[in-house]
Parts: structure tokens; C-alpha cells; sequence
């Protein structure tokens, strides 16, 4: 944006620097057309957040502007008389149609102001002239911009007929209102925008299917075939896009400074009644555990979720069936061993209502083990989820020979009772891959697979625990294994327990559908020590159970939201890593570490 002057550029850039109050009443200040909206909540509360989340983070004496962002942007700017700090700030993007389709000047500033006429006499206006209660001043780009009053706002923009524009306001309730409550918030009225992106979709579709059938004539007989397929994909990826525009009213993007750290969230408002609005609201929460059963490890990334299967198959049958018409009308093998593989997940998808899963770091010598190190818990039909799961298997090599590929490189031996470890039988699963021994590509591609999966290639177990629980593990150790059958006979969840899960799971809705954890310290602690092995002089190590990444999915109402938390402590000790790291490589590597961490 050029033409914007360095006012506006400022205002810009503290919307996304600057990070509560409830007051929502700049909103009521902004052109009812706005495609979308930039808040900024309390300036000066929001500024002092930011300076505190710098300051943990260990950077605020390293960069001083950050220890008063507010005051030091003021001062740079010579804007320092008539603000009111307390105030809410917002950016507006207007619809272009009104600033005669330059979206370069489609933009306006709202800025609190506690004294209007103080803020027009600050410095970089002096020079401005003023008629009909609008300042036009030139910026040092060289470009006029305007300012004039709404209610308690100063309105900056580049473009005269925004100016000129009724302020009618933008009415926001439900979820979002609560949203734009956290100190910046991005804020789309999608009532508004579908207006201008529907059309543009329709047009989209015509030239996009156009353009692939037209590509398909010139491929050969057997890729031409699919060309109705193909088509059928593209028109249903189209068709979600359609349907969120159609269906959605409002979407938000978050981000809260919380004593922890920093949390953030995207929220999507569907419309009562609608089809994505009725599956939203029928998604069901749980303030319960979704680590129930996962022993105790050292997890890269753990967590889990609940689901509706009715609604979820009836979402993904919706979607998918008029693709599987298609290829049924195509017919062969191939689409036969599509369609084997699409029965087989909708079984899995109508048989599970929960689920949780982890992936452990690996441990020991890179080959002695596998690094894939895996435990998934299903919730559920028993007998149709395990039904599926061999179906998947087993129809391996009729995949391969359907499209051609070469067959037997990969097959997949089932042995029902295999392995039994304690009182438990589990049906086992070998990976049979033959490679050729002559082709040097081969070769790697096998030294790869004993890496991934350990010298004895990928092996899966899988065990009834109970009525209504499948046991699932690949790569991990028998009494890894055993302690997972005995947490969830006995209903353990020992990872829950853990101070730094709980730390994290106070930022984030108790009320969720899913939720998923990444260890930052395990993930590169384990690449550190891999690295190691293969001869790097890396001498950093992360200090443990440190707090880890979160996200979970959950509903409210018809408002499907994702929320997520990183906290204060984990981003310092990666930047403290990171910083290490960069001066051993300078210094062509470091002493090496005790056992403290950082």
C-alpha cells in the first residue's frame, strides 16, 4: 500500500504489533460495507501485554522498544497529544467499489482519540489544511491522506470518498462478539463478503472445469477415462468452498496475551438451520480426558477426540458419493480398488466414536530401533473397526496390480493371535517388502525402511481390549505395550497428570471435541541426538517436560473454533536453543553441555 501515509502505516503496523477491554464501540464507527476488520482492544493494555510477553521471552532488554511499544511508536511518529491509550483501535478494508476499485486507498484507520483537536495539531499534521472538518495533509511518500472525526475516533485514510462514507457500524453478536473482546482480533462479516466471492466462485468453476476437460483430451485412454471423475472431484472441492460462503456468517482470528503466554484461536459462525450450521451444533463436547490409556513416554505429539459417527459419515458420504458415482460409471479395477479402499474408511468412519493416539521419541541407536513408535486407542465396533483396518491391509497388492505399480514390493501378511504379550492376543501385521538387490535406488530406499521402522521392517499389533476397544501399537517395546493394556483396563491417564499438560490445558475451551499436544523439547531433543549419532557436533539440548504446543477443535452453538496456546516458557527456551546453536556454528561448535538444559 504506497499511497498510505506514514500515519496510516503506523496505525497498520500496530494493529498487528500492538496486543482487555469489552468496549466494542469502535465497531460502531466502521463503514457497514467493510469487507473486514483489524481491532485492536485497549491500546495501552494491550501494549503493556506485549512488552510482559517480551520481557518473559527474555528480548525486551535486548530490543528496548518493546519494553513500551505504545510510547515508543508515538514518539517515532510525533504523535503523542489527543490519543486515548485506553481506547480500541480498528483497520477497515471497505469495499473497492467505493473508492472508485482502488483497493490501494480502500482502507481506513480508526484511531481513539481523547481530544480530536489536540490530535490534528500533532506534529506531522501541522502542515495539513482543513475545510469542512477534514484535514488532508501530504505524508512523506508524497501522497494527500485525509482525517476527519467519527464520534470519538479519528478516521484516517488515503482516500477522500471513504471520508465521505456513513460510518453506519457493524452489528456482531454471538461468538464473535465475545471475540473481538482479545486484543487483536481479525474480523470478517461474511454477509458481506459472499456477496462479492460467490459470483466469482461460479465464474471460477466454469473456466476451471473448462480448462481440465480441454487437458484431459490430449492424455492417454487410460488417464482420459477419469476425466468425469476428475471433474466430479474439482466440482466438490468447489462446492465446500460454495457452501462455507453460503452458510457461514462471521469468521475470526484471534490472538490474546495471557500471563502463560500466547493464545490464539480461528472461529467460524455458521447460520441456524443451515447444513454446516446443523452439523456444527449436532458435534458434541466432552470436558474429559482424550489421553485416557496412553502410558506413560516420551511423546513427540499425543492427544485425541470424540466424534458423532452417524453425523460424520453422513458429512463425508455427502461430499464423496456423487465422486464415487463417477468412478463406479468408469468401472475396472481401478475403481474397483477405489471403491474397496473408500468402503473400508466410511466402515472405519461409522464404527469409531473416539480415539486417541501418540507418537513416541525414539529412543536408543538409530537401526537398533524403529523411529516410528506409534500407540493408537479406537473407541467403538470392535469387530467392524478391526474388519476394516485388515480390509485396508489386505487389499494391498490388488491396489498395486490395479494401477499398474510393481506388485509384491510391499505386502502385507496377517497372522490372527500372532503375538501375545501378558494375557492379551494380538493379531499381527508384517510388512513383507522386497526390494531389488541389484538397484542401487532400492537399496536406499530399504536402508530408509530399516530407519523408519527398525531392522525387522514395519510390524503393527493390534488387540480387543475390551467390548468397545481396539489396542493398537508399531515399533514399541513390549513393556511399552503392556503398560498401555493395563492403563486402559484400569482407566489410567497418567499423562493428564502431567504439570506442564496441565499448565497448557488451562488456555485452552474445557469444553472440546479434540485436542492434540506437541512435544517442541522431545521433537528436538531426539533430532539433536540423531544427529549426533550420524557425527554432528551439536552440544544444545532443550531441558525436559517442557510446556507443550496445544490446539484442540470444539463447538459452541453453530460457531466451530480452534484454539491454541504456546507458552511463554517454551518460546524462550526454543529462542535460547536457537541462539546457542547459531553461536556454536559460529564459533565452529561449543563446549559441551552438563545435564542442567540452558
Amino acid at each position: 500500500m504506497q499511497r498510505i501515509s506514514r500515519m496510516a502505516t503506523a496505525a497498520v503496523a500496530m494493529v498487528m504489533l500492538v496486543v482487555c477491554s469489552t468496549r466494542a464501540a469502535v465497531l460502531d464507527q466502521v463503514p457497514g460495507d467493510a469487507l473486514f476488520v483489524v481491532k485492536v482492544t485497549n491500546l495501552k493494555g494491550t501494549s503493556d501485554k506485549l512488552a510482559r510477553f517480551c520481557a518473559d521471552l527474555g528480548i525486551g532488554q535486548m530490543i528496548p522498544p518493546l519494553g513500551d511499544p505504545l510510547g515508543f511508536a508515538q514518539a517515532q511518529l510525533g504523535i503523542t497529544a489527543g490519543i486515548d491509550t485506553a481506547g480500541d483501535m480498528a483497520l477497515a478494508f471497505i469495499d473497492p467499489a467505493a473508492t472508485g476499485g482502488d483497493p490501494e486507498k480502500s482502507i481506513v484507520v480508526l484511531i481513539p482519540v481523547s481530544n480530536y483537536g489536540e490530535f490534528v495539531n500533532n506534529e506531522p499534521f501541522k502542515t495539513g489544511t482543513t475545510a469542512d472538518g477534514v484535514t488532508e495533509w501530504t505524508g512523506p511518500d508524497g501522497q494527500p491522506s485525509y482525517i476527519a472525526q467519527w464520534g470519538n475516533y479519528a478516521a484516517v485514510t488515503p482516500a477522500k470518498e471513504v471520508i465521505g462514507l456513513k460510518p453506519s457500524g457493524l452489528k456482531v453478536a454471538g461468538v464473535s462478539a465475545k471475540e473481538l473482546n482479545k486484543d487483536i482480533v481479525f474480523y470478517a462479516p461474511m454477509g458481506t463478503i459472499r456477496g462479492k466471492l460467490q459470483p466469482l466462485l461460479a465464474e471460477g468453476r466454469t473456466s476451471i472445469l473448462k480448462e481440465m476437460e480441454d487437458g484431459l483430451k490430449n492424455e492417454a485412454p487410460e488417464v482420459a477415462k477419469f476425466a468425469p471423475v476428475l471433474k466430479a472431484v474439482v466440482g466438490r472441492l468447489l462446492d465446500v468452498a460454495d457452501s462455507f460462503l453460503r452458510d457461514c456468517d462471521a469468521a475470526t482470528i484471534a490472538v490474546n496475551f495471557v500471563p502463560e503466554g500466547l493464545n490464539a484461536s480461528v472461529v467460524a459462525e455458521f447460520q441456524q438451520g443451515s447444513y454446516i450450521g446443523n452439523f456444527v451444533s449436532s458435534t458434541k463436547n466432552t470436558a474429559d480426558s482424550f489421553t485416557k490409556g496412553l502410558p506413560e513416554g516420551k511423546y513427540v505429539i499425543y492427544g485425541g477426540s470424540i466424534g458423532d459417527p452417524a453425523a460424520t459419515s453422513k458429512l463425508v458420504a455427502d461430499v464423496v458419493e456423487p465422486i464415487m458415482a463417477e468412478l463406479k460409471q468408469v468401472g475396472g479395477p481401478q475403481a474397483e480398488a477405489i471403491d474397496k479402499v473408500y468402503q473400508d474408511l466410511m466402515t472405519m468412519v461409522k464404527s469409531m466414536n473416539a480415539q486417541a493416539f501418540g507418537l513416541f521419541a525414539p529412543q536408543g541407536e538409530v537401526g537398533a530401533a524403529a523411529l516410528i513408535q506409534s500407540i493408537q486407542v479406537y473407541k467403538g465396533d470392535v469387530p467392524a473397526i478391526k474388519q476394516a483396518y485388515f480390509g485396508l491391509m489386505e487389499t494391498q497388492d490388488d491396489r498395486m496390480a490395479a494401477f499398474n505399480l510393481p506388485q509384491g514390493q510391499v505386502k502385507y501378511n496377517i497372522t490372527k493371535g500372532g503375538k501375545t504379550i501378558g494375557d492379551t492376543s494380538f493379531d499381527q501385521i508384517v510388512a513383507d517388502m522386497k526390494f531389488d538387490g541389484n538397484s542401487p535406488d532400492a537399496a536406499q530406499v530399504e536402508q530408509m525402511m530399516k530407519l523408519m521402522y527398525g531392522p525387522d521392517g514395519l510390524k503393527v499389533y493390534l488387540a480387543e481390549i475390551d467390548a468397545k476397544t481396539v489396542l493398537q501399537v508399531s515399533g514399541v517395546p513390549d513393556e511399552t505395550t503392556a503398560a498401555a493394556i493395563t492403563a486402559l483396563r484400569g482407566g489410567a491417564d497418567p499423562i493428564a497428570a502431567w504439570a506442564h499438560v496441565k499448565k497448557v490445558n488451562a488456555n485452552i475451551p474445557q469444553q472440546k471435541a479434540a485436542v492434540f499436544y506437541v512435544a517442541v523439547d522431545e521433537i528436538g531433543n531426539s533430532l539433536i541426538n540423531i544427529a549426533k549419532q550420524f557425527g554432528a557436533g551439536v552440544n544444545v539440548q532443550l531441558p525436559p517436560d517442557l510446556p507443550p504446543l496445544v490446539g484442540s477443535v470444539a463447538t459452541e452453538g453453530t460457531a466451530l473454533r480452534i484454539d491454541g496456546h504456546a507458552s511463554s516458557e517454551l518460546i524462550q527456551q526454543i529462542v535460547a536453543a536457537g541462539m546457542q546453536a547459531y553461536f556454536q556454528a559460529q564459533q565452529g561448535g561449543g563446549q559441551k553441555r552438563g545435564p542442567g538444559g540452558l
